[in-house]
């Protein structure tokens, strides 16, 4: 190979240090919600990492510094509704749960994780509130989520199991949609 040609593999390798991935979370109001970032490398550990939550406008969903949740920077309309526990975000599981989720809520959501290159988007969409079902019918089965699409609702039991969220997993040189 010529000299050339490996400069020119070695400039593409470190363009491409980012990765993205984007997953699709459906919600209904009042619901929470899970916004998936999970961070699987070693180097640099996930405790000694930086993690910047935003919405589609930049308002401050968390920031997690040093593994230190920073609330005093979060926006108002997030308050008290946001919970990512520290004893997962030690293991690389920044994932976000929002609470009380309210159909102004919908839109793009960005955890960025600038030491490592990492970038995860997750589209929100929360529609009316959820139907309940009288009787003893359950009605039709529900149908499933179109391909490549991950619809999350969690009550609060289900709060606690965050950690087996895997939805998207992210490398330095794998680039995922």
């Amino acid at each position: 190979m010529s000299r050339c040609r490996r400069f020119m593999w070695f400039i593409l390798l470190l363009c491409v240090n980012t990765v993205s991935c984007q997953a699709v979370v459906e919600g209904f109001i009042g619901d929470s919600v899970l916004l998936p970032c999970v961070y699987t490398e070693k180097d640099p550990q996930p405790e000694k990492v930086n993690v910047y939550w935003r919405d589609r406008d930049d308002n401050i969903l968390l920031d997690i510094i040093s593994g230190t949740h920073n609330m005093k920077t979060q926006n108002e309309k997030f308050r008290g509704r946001v919970i990512s526990p520290p004893d997962l975000n030690r293991k690389g599981n920044f994932s976000v749960a929002l609470q009380n989720v309210l159909e102004d809520d919908t839109g793009l959501y960005e955890c960025h994780i600038p030491e490592a290159g990492v970038e995860q988007r997750v589209q929100l969409t929360v529609t009316g509130k959820r139907v309940g079902v009288s009787g003893s019918d359950p009605g039709p089965a529900p149908s499933e989520p179109p391909a490549g699409n991950a619809a999350v609702t969690l009550t609060p039991p289900l709060l606690t199991q965050l950690s087996v969220l895997s939805l998207c997993s992210l490398g330095w040189t794998q680039v995922h949609t």
